[in-house]
C-alpha cells in the first residue's frame, strides 16, 4: 500500500549512510552466490565487471495478450503510468503537454511527488489537459493503455537503476500496441536498434518532450512504423517465451 511516509520514498541515491549499507550488502552476497539472473543485459555486464559474476538475463516482460489499440478522444492522449517520483520525466512532460494545443496527459499511479506535481499542474494553468487518474486495477490500466497515443518513459540521469535497467512500462505500452517516448539510455538504445518502438531522445527536458510529440504527431508515417513495430517486437518479448528460461534456470539448479 501505498503511503505518505517521507522517509519510505526518499531515494537511496540521497542517503550516503544507506546507499553504502545497501553496497555493502550488495558485495557480501553477491561475492558468495554461485547462481543468479538479473533483469536486463546492462546489469548482467555491471555485476560481472564489478564481482567477476555471470547472470543469466531473465526480463519482466508482460504476457503476450491480443489487443486492439484504439484512441477513443479527438486529443492526443500521452500517457504515464507507475510510481510518481522525482526523476521520471514528470515535470518536463507536464510543461510540454501544456505548451501544446491538442494534447492530454494521463498520469496514473501515485507517489510521494504526486502534490508537488498538482501544485505544478496549478501553476501551469493546465486546466483539463494534465489529468491524474490516481491508482487504478492492472485490468483497467490495461484498457486505459489500449486508448493513448503515446506513452512515456523517461528518467533522469539520477541513479545507476535508470541507466542500466529496462522499465515495465517501457515493455507495456509496447503490448498495448503504441509508440513511445522514452530516454536514451543503451538498454532502450539497444533494444530500440532491434525493434524501433520509440522515439528516443538524449536528454530529459521540456523541450526535448515537446519536439519528440511534435515529431510524431506531423510525421504519421514514423508513427505508424513505430505503432506497427509494436505487435511484433510483443511476439519476441513476452513471459510465454521469458518464463521457459526462468524453469530453465532453476532446473540448473
Amino acid at each position: 500500500m501505498l503511503t505518505n511516509t517521507s522517509l519510505k520514498w526518499k531515494k537511496i541515491v540521497s542517503r550516503p549512510m544507506i546507499k553504502r549499507l545497501w553496497l555493502s550488502l550488495e558485495r557480501f552476497i553477491l561475492k558468495r552466490i554461485q547462481f543468479a539472473y538479473t533483469i536486463s543485459d546492462g546489469y548482467a555486464e555491471l555485476f560481472r565487471k564489478n564481482y567477476g559474476k555471470q547472470f543469466e538475463v531473465i526480463r519482466n516482460v508482460p504476457r503476450l495478450i491480443p489487443t486492439n489499440a484504439t484512441t477513443q478522444s479527438n486529443d492526443r492522449i500521452v500517457q504515464y503510468q507507475g510510481i510518481l517520483n522525482i526523476g521520471r520525466g514528470l515535470e518536463e512532460a507536464i510543461k510540454a503537454v501544456c505548451s501544446l494545443d491538442g494534447f492530454v496527459l494521463r498520469i496514473f499511479g501515485d507517489g510521494p511527488h504526486g502534490r508537488f506535481l498538482k501544485n505544478l499542474t496549478k501553476a501551469e494553468n493546465a486546466g483539463s489537459k494534465v489529468q491524474f487518474m490516481g491508482m487504478v486495477e492492472p485490468g483497467e490500466l490495461r484498457q486505459k493503455t489500449n486508448e493513448a497515443w503515446v506513452g512515456l518513459t523517461l528518467f533522469s540521469k539520477k541513479g545507476l537503476h535508470h541507466q542500466h535497467s529496462l522499465a515495465n512500462r517501457f515493455f507495456d505500452y509496447m503490448h498495448a500496441g503504441i509508440p513511445q517516448i522514452a530516454i536514451g539510455y543503451p538498454e532502450y538504445e539497444a533494444f530500440n536498434q532491434k525493434h524501433e518502438i520509440a522515439l528516443l531522445i538524449p536528454e530529459l527536458t521540456a523541450m526535448a518532450v515537446r519536439v519528440s510529440l511534435l515529431k510524431l504527431s506531423e510525421s504519421s508515417d514514423y508513427y505508424e512504423r513505430l505503432k506497427n513495430n509494436c505487435p511484433i517486437a510483443s511476439a519476441e518479448n513476452n513471459w510465454d517465451i521469458e518464463s521457459k528460461k526462468l524453469i530453465a534456470f532453476y532446473e540448473r539448479l
